[in-house]
């Protein structure tokens, strides 16, 4: 498994990652499959995989964290 660099997201695909939480107390939430499909290849979402996509509140802003795959095996 490899980390992946993350990034800023809007509000708005924290707040869709938050509508679809069992546990709304938590920090950080797993984004929507249609967000990831705007973020990231196909190579990623269907070869390497992607794995433990979440979306958290960080002073302000709204950031993603993920892993992939380390071969598209």
């Amino acid at each position: 498994m490899i980390k992946g660099k993350e990034f800023e997201v809007s509000k708005e695909e924290f707040e869709r990652a938050k509508a679809n939480a069992k546990d709304k107390t938590r920090t950080s939430f797993y984004m929507t499959a249609e967000d990831c499909r705007k973020h990231f290849s196909d190579s990623v979402l269907y070869g390497y995989g992607l794995y433990d996509c979440q979306i958290r509140e960080e002073n302000g802003k709204y950031i993603c964290s993920y892993w992939t795959g380390s071969s598209c095996d």
